[in-house]
């Protein structure tokens, strides 16, 4: 899940007839009651999930007004995201979501459509996915981790994976996830001269039963958008109820 950051601004004046004017404004976001003590406000503020702002102000002759209070509802987005182009995606996930007016990411290993193994999607059915509004990315040539190689071998499997993909009808892939979640600072700085815009991790935030102390949320933008953190893969031993606590969990905290 991910939130969409809102920007608050409050603004006050001072009805009485003859009134000093307004002297400053006071507010809190955690839900207790402000003073005096509490931040003053002094512009915009950004939040990012759903907040209790309390607040009041007081007139230049120090006389306070009564404590209003906004609850902000800020939207919540789930990226759904599924690996290695199996054909059991085209066969079970695809129809259901487009049932539900729903698209989702296909992270592609690509030598698996160009053979093509039995097991994936081919390039034709990739290429209708897209054309249907789903996200197609990499997840390289042939899922290696990529840690353990050289620099060239690197990008032989990263840029080679967006061409092969740019060849076969996939329109400006930007999309990257890395094999096994294993990355780090050359990896991230190959995915993005390849052109793609972003990298998948994997574990990274709280799920039902990994990652306890993670956070529950990637920010939007992402800190480091070739480090998106994302929930535990999910496991046929998931329950739905599993599933619905990551979104559900996340609006809460």
């Amino acid at each position: 899940p991910y939130y969409q950051p809102v920007t608050v601004t409050l603004t006050a004046t001072d009805s009485e007839p003859g009134g000093w004017g307004v002297a400053n404004t006071y507010y809190t976001t955690d839900g207790s009651t402000p003073t005096t003590s509490s931040t003053v406000y002094t512009g915009p503020f950004t939040i990012h999930g759903p907040t209790t702002v309390k607040f009041f102000s007081t007139d230049l002759a120090g006389n306070a007004g009564q404590v209003d209070t906004q609850q902000i509802e800020v939207q919540t987005m789930v990226s759904l995201t599924f690996d290695d182009q199996y054909e059991d995606q085209w066969l079970y996930a695809v129809p259901l979501l487009q049932a539900h007016n729903m698209t989702a990411t296909y992270y592609v290993i690509t030598s698996d459509s160009d053979v093509p193994y039995t097991c994936c999607m081919s390039w034709a059915q990739l290429d209708t996915l897209q054309a249907q509004g789903n996200d197609i990315g990499s997840q390289t040539v042939d899922h290696p981790n990529l840690t353990t190689l050289t620099t060239a071998q690197m990008t032989q499997e990263i840029c080679g994976s967006r061409q092969d993909m740019l060849n076969n009808g996939i329109t400006d892939p930007q999309s990257f996830a890395y094999p096994f979640g294993a990355y780090n600072s050359t990896v991230e700085s190959i995915v993005q001269q390849c052109g793609f815009n972003s990298g998948r991790l994997d574990e990274n935030l709280a799920s039902p039963y990994a990652c306890a102390g993670c956070d529950v949320t990637e920010s939007i933008p992402p800190a480091d958008p070739y480090a998106i953190k994302t929930p535990d893969s999910v496991k046929s031993t998931w329950t739905l109820s599993d599933l619905e606590n990551l979104v559900t969990g996340a609006e809460q905290q």
